[in-house]
């Protein structure tokens, strides 16, 4: 008798830790997100009273979903490591074009563009004190997930234009 107690009390133990950490744990998301280069170069042009940069994200998306993932560039932002959001595209009304989408169980690749305002009139704003820093991408996937890339430096190359 006193065995089937002990191993009752030692499953009933085991199924409450289980389950606590199988909803209580950290969620992965079954999309990833990576810049793929550690470091991007910015390139940064004055003219005038304006100052300006443009530099590519280049980003892998593994789609572990068993569905196709619809990939929407003015879903995407730049955030400090860590921190707040710094850059996010300026996107007019979706034209007909269809938007990429990764198949199940596929990684593609794409090329961002990334254009933004230091200082000066225009838009979209570089939403930080200084450009080179640590980064992140963000992706929005839908109404309730978001990922994370993997960190990244941009380093700034300065161009003067006259």
């Amino acid at each position: 008798m006193r065995i089937r107690i002990g191993a009752v009390a030692v499953i009933a133990c085991a199924m409450t830790a289980a389950g606590c950490m199988l909803f209580t744990g950290p969620k992965s998301h079954p999309t990833t997100l990576s810049v793929t280069s550690d470091t991007l170069i910015a390139v940064v042009r004055q003219s005038g009273d304006i100052t300006w940069t443009q530099f590519t994200l280049p980003v892998s998306i593994h789609n572990g979903y068993s569905a196709p993932l619809t990939v929407d560039f003015c879903l995407v932002s730049v955030n400090a490591a860590h921190g707040g959001v710094v850059w996010a595209p300026i996107c007019a009304l979706q034209s007909s074009t269809a938007l990429p989408s990764v198949a199940p169980g596929a990684t593609a690749t794409f090329q961002w563009p990334v254009d933004a305002t230091l200082s000066g009139p225009g838009a979209p704003k570089w939403e930080s004190l200084t450009l080179g820093g640590a980064y992140q991408v963000r992706l929005v996937i839908d109404a309730e997930t978001a990922v994370l890339s993997n960190v990244f430096v941009i380093n700034a190359s300065t161009v003067a234009i006259r």
